[in-house]
């Protein structure tokens, strides 16, 4: 008789509140583990700690609290789980062809094994996290994810094809677990009883007045109509999308993330298409918050965004696997990136979002960035923090009673 794996140990000691515990005493996120039953949410507890290398903490921390459960040594499947990852990115560099898929093969089914051990047999949530799950046919044959391998190829980088292609499907896995639900607030300690609905099931495209001109030859002009957002990209590579609290700011620069992400994860770009009326070659969503920044120089002096977007994704978030400097690479080659910057206005003081609004400014000069957004509440957008042109300022219209 098999043993019982980690997922399914959790799920049986741990209720669903126990588990938010849990969560809690490893200082991760709620949101970050996703789930309305304690299955599955065990299941996206292990998986978290898995990428982000903290499974030895998520045993230890079992074993304290529930130390008559036969726990297995989760260390020790961490350490083999490493192993096996560092073992299959060396050959992957350094050798191809049928040598090697032969020498892949031992690896693989460890690496298999290890994940019943933690999992059970089952597919691994949105094939984020092995390597093999997002490896072989779905890469070589994601036309979308081999656009940005060759973009960021030109640029040079020691990492092998199959290998980028890889990362880059775990870094859209990791967008669209991140991005692909709508955070629930303003309902008191129900927010921690209701899941966080799926993005795509609930978003409703709203309308955008472009801003009328500051500028006195253009302010005769008529006041052009509302634009439907999911248009609002063919608007310009440089925007603004101001709006009151709640209009739906946020959800837009996440839907955006979510739908390129997911064109990234299928190879289908028809739908992100069709959603956001685009043209020419997909571009990489970066999605962060200029809030974050803020903080950020505060604590690192003047550093710009490009320092802020690797520290960010790979410390802070830890998205790994992707070459260190793959998002500077990324930044710097012609419309390869589709840059989203939200929450100007979290920043508390008008000096502070000046300073965040000049970082924006000085980034936006290199024209080899594709597609950029800043998003910000209507009241902390005003004075010295707003920005020139090139940026067109558009502001979110209220919902009309049909949508």
């Amino acid at each position: 008789m098999s043993l019982p794996n980690l997922r399914d140990l959790i799920a049986r000691h741990f209720n669903l509140d126990e588990q938010r515990q849990l969560c809690f005493d490893l200082a991760i996120a709620h949101e970050e583990t996703p789930g309305d039953t304690p299955s599955v949410k065990a299941q996206s507890l292990v998986e978290y700690c898995l990428r982000h290398n903290r499974l030895p903490d998520l045993g230890q921390r079992c074993r304290q609290l529930r130390p008559d459960v036969a726990w297995p040594d989760v260390a020790a499947l961490a350490e083999s789980w490493q192993n096996n990852q560092t073992s299959q990115n060396y050959l992957q560099d350094n050798f191809s062809g049928d040598q090697l898929a032969s020498m892949l093969a031992p690896l693989r089914q460890k690496e298999t094994g290890l994940l019943t051990q933690l999992l059970g047999a089952v597919s691994v949530g949105g094939d984020a996290v092995g390597g093999d799950k997002v490896a072989g046919d779905k890469v070589a044959g994601n036309k979308v994810i081999q656009n940005i391998v060759q973009i960021y190829r030109e640029g040079g980088g020691r990492i092998s094809d199959e290998r980028l292609g890889q990362a880059i499907a775990s870094y859209a896995d990791w967008v669209m677990e991140n991005y692909g639900r709508v955070p629930l607030r303003g309902l008191g300690d129900k927010e921690y009883d209701m899941p966080d609905p799926d993005l795509p099931t609930v978003y409703v495209s709203l309308a955008a007045q472009k801003e009328a001109s500051r500028w006195p030859e253009q302010q005769q002009e008529a006041e052009p109509e509302p634009v439907d957002m999911s248009s609002l990209l063919s608007q310009g590579r440089r925007l603004v999308v101001t709006g009151a609290p709640g209009s739906g700011k946020t959800t837009f620069l996440r839907h955006i993330a979510y739908m390129l992400a997911r064109a990234l994860h299928t190879g289908d770009d028809t739908p992100v298409r069709q959603h956001l009326n685009l043209t020419g070659p997909l571009p990489l969503p970066i999605y962060l918050s200029l809030g974050d920044y803020h903080r950020y120089r505060q604590n690192n002096g003047d550093s710009n965004l490009i320092d802020f977007i690797s520290y960010t994704l790979f410390q802070q978030h830890g998205v790994y696997d992707l070459p260190k400097d793959f998002f500077a690479q990324m930044l710097s080659r012609d419309n390869t990136v589709c840059l989203l910057l939200d929450s100007l206005d979290e920043i508390p003081d008008e000096a502070g979002r000046f300073q965040a609004s000049n970082a924006v400014l000085q980034l936006a000069a290199n024209r080899s960035i594709g597609q950029m957004l800043v998003a910000s509440r209507d009241h902390a957008y005003v004075g010295r923090t707003m920005l020139p042109r090139p940026f067109r300022r558009f502001v979110v219209q209220p919902m009309r009673l049909e949508q």
